[in-house]
This record gives C-alpha cells, sequence and structure tokens, in this order.
C-alpha cells in the first residue's frame, strides 16, 4: 500500500502532539504474560545501559486514519501499563492520561478502560473488575524497578530514558478504508505470522456474516458475548455468590443431561460430556504473576467446536471425520464447512449460554 505513512513515535512526542488511540470491537484482548513485560524491561535496561541515545523501537503499529490501532494494541497497552507504574516521573503521567481521558481508549471493552483509570485514580473507591493479564503485567513493572533501585539504579532516569528513546513506527491506513475492509487487513496479517489466533479471526468472519456491522448496538452486544466467553481463565458467572449459585447449577445440569451417542466419539476426540462424566484432576493456572485461577480443560477453540457438534447434532448432522473436525488447526474450515446449519448470530448466542 504505497499511500500509507510511516511515521516514528515516542510517549514524549504521543504527548506533546496529544494524540489518542483506541481498540477496535474486532481486536483481541491483551495477553503479554509478566516473562514478556520483564523481557521488554530488560532489553531497555541493556539499551539504557549503553548510553549512547539512541531510539529503542518495538516495531509497528498499524492504525486508520482515526488512530484505531489495527495492530500494535499488545504493544501500546505495555506503554499504557508502564506510565501507570512510573506516571511520577518524566511527563508519564500526561502520556496515560489528558485531561482525565486515557490515551488509549477500548471501543468493546470498556470494563478495561474503568480498570486502567482505577489504576490512574487510585484514591478511587469504584469497584471494577481486575484485568488479570494487566495487573501481572503491573506488578511485573513495579518489580523490576524496585530490583534496580535496590541495585543504585536511577529509576527517575530510566523512566525518563524510556519515556524519550521508547519508539515504534505508526503506519497509517488511507482514509478511504471500510469496516470491512479493515477487517480483511486485520486477517491477512495473521497469514503473514502475526500472532494471531484461529477463534479470533473467526469472531470477525462471523460478525460480517452476521450483516450487523451498522447497528452499533447489536454490534458491540455480540463482541461483548464473544469477549467474556473467550476468557477461558475466568468464570463469567460467580458461582459463590448465592444469588447466581442456583441458576449456575441449573444450567450445568442441562449440560449434563444432554444425550447424544457417545460411541461416535474417537478417543483423541473427546467430547465435552464424556469429560464431564469422567473429569480430569482439578489443575491451576500457576503462571507467575497471574494467579492460581482455575483454568478450563479446553481451549476456546476446542469449546467453540464443540458447541458447533452440539448444533450439528441437534440438526441431525454427524460430521464424517470427528478426530478432523475437533481438531483445533481446522477451526475455520470446520466452521465454513457447515456454514449452512447455523445462523452467526444464534451461534454467538448459545455459544455464550454454554460457556
Amino acid at each position: 500500500m504505497t499511500d500509507m505513512a510511516n511515521i516514528s513515535k515516542t510517549p514524549r512526542q504521543i504527548v506533546k502532539e496529544n494524540e489518542c488511540f483506541s481498540i477496535p470491537i474486532y481486536q483481541r484482548l491483551f495477553t503479554w504474560t509478566p516473562k514478556e513485560v520483564r523481557t521488554l524491561l530488560e532489553d531497555l535496561f541493556d539499551q539504557y545501559n549503553i548510553n549512547d541515545n539512541n531510539h529503542y523501537y518495538i516495531g509497528l503499529l498499524v492504525s486508520t486514519h482515526n488512530n484505531e490501532l489495527v495492530d500494535g494494541q499488545q504493544r501500546f497497552t505495555v506503554m499504557m501499563l508502564l506510565g501507570i507504574v512510573m506516571r511520577e516521573y518524566a511527563e508519564w503521567g500526561k502520556f496515560i492520561s489528558n485531561n482525565g481521558q486515557l490515551r488509549l481508549t477500548f471501543t468493546a471493552r470498556k470494563e478495561d478502560e474503568k480498570y486502567l483509570l482505577s489504576k490512574i485514580n487510585t484514591d478511587s473507591s469504584a469497584i471494577v473488575e481486575t484485568n488479570q493479564y494487566m495487573e501481572a503485567g503491573i506488578e511485573e513493572i513495579k518489580q523490576f524497578l524496585e530490583e534496580k533501585r535496590n541495585a543504585s539504579v536511577d529509576i527517575e532516569k530510566f523512566s525518563l530514558y524510556i519515556f524519550e528513546h521508547l519508539a515504534f513506527f505508526i503506519q497509517k491506513l488511507p482514509e478511504g478504508y471500510s469496516g470491512r475492509m479493515l477487517n480483511k487487513y486485520f486477517e491477512s496479517m495473521n497469514s503473514t505470522g502475526r500472532n494471531l489466533e484461529n477463534n479470533e479471526i473467526l469472531k470477525v468472519d462471523l460478525l460480517d456474516r452476521a450483516g450487523i456491522s451498522e447497528n452499533k448496538e447489536e454490534y458491540d452486544k455480540y463482541v461483548t458475548l464473544w469477549n467474556l466467553a473467550s476468557r477461558m481463565n475466568q468464570t463469567i458467572l460467580s458461582f459463590y455468590d448465592e444469588k447466581t449459585r442456583g441458576e449456575y447449577e441449573k444450567v450445568i445440569s442441562t449440560i449434563k443431561d444432554y444425550q447424544f451417542d457417545l460411541s461416535m466419539i474417537n478417543e483423541k476426540s473427546r467430547s465435552i460430556f464424556d469429560i464431564i462424566s469422567n473429569p480430569p484432576a482439578v489443575t491451576k493456572n500457576n503462571k507467575r504473576g497471574v494467579g492460581n485461577t482455575m483454568r478450563s480443560f479446553l481451549t476456546f477453540t476446542e469449546f467453540l467446536l464443540q458447541v458447533l457438534y452440539i448444533i450439528l447434532k441437534e440438526k441431525n448432522v454427524t460430521p464424517s471425520n470427528l478426530q478432523k473436525f475437533f481438531k483445533p488447526d481446522n477451526l475455520r474450515v470446520i466452521f465454513d464447512q457447515y456454514k449452512q446449519y447455523y445462523d452467526p448470530k444464534e451461534f454467538i448466542d448459545m455459544m455464550f449460554r454454554y460457556r
């Protein structure tokens, strides 16, 4: 695309030019782990120690003409987390927010906006939902800086270096790009090796097929349902809460009582009902900094295939090769193969109920 402009930016330049960015509705969740955050910090510290005042580049961010990040939200979010921890130094406070307006907003994930604001406005008593990955990233940054402070590093000077030299390129898409074209561009990035999962591209495909892009309220609803369901390390209902426990148990009972032919299932492609009948040992997510929350025995991709299988069984459609059907790498091929048997909106509704 020859009419795109490549522009180098640093946090200081973002503040000077007073630019704000947003995460569009079709983008994935923030998924950086503490290990990735620490790797960035160690690289920055190594560059800082060279003391040559050269920029440290974290790559290319792609945005629309109105600053929607089509690619790069993970890295920009990390800059927000750095700014939150270091807001007393340099002008990081001005980077993370401008007169109360976040430098980075989320079109469909307002709970993440509220979480970031709660970390900035520490005197607020508002109860917000914690984003586990962002929280873990903030804790990792704090720990790293404390280690360096204990080693007699001038943290204020290091923070100023990051503010002035953590650099990235902004590539602007032409103004004429429509939402459909952006979705296609977003999808094409996956084929060039960028770290997007099949289920994230499937979300774009289903929303496109649903034909609801012009109805913001309906579009937001289905994106929100999808995003909530995709967080497989969290429950949607708090089944420790007496107000929801009865409803939760009723839903689980309905799922467990659902009957279909288990003999068709290959041992390597066990159904969710087979697993419920013979549950595995409880597992924990012991990833450092994320917390010891219980996790699902299914990935989100595996879960989507299980829901599609249930829909097909209700329509008396049996996949000819279950092992191939349940293979996560085949997700989009399978959904395209059986698209005549489900409506995208009805699928997302049912998927959310089962989740």
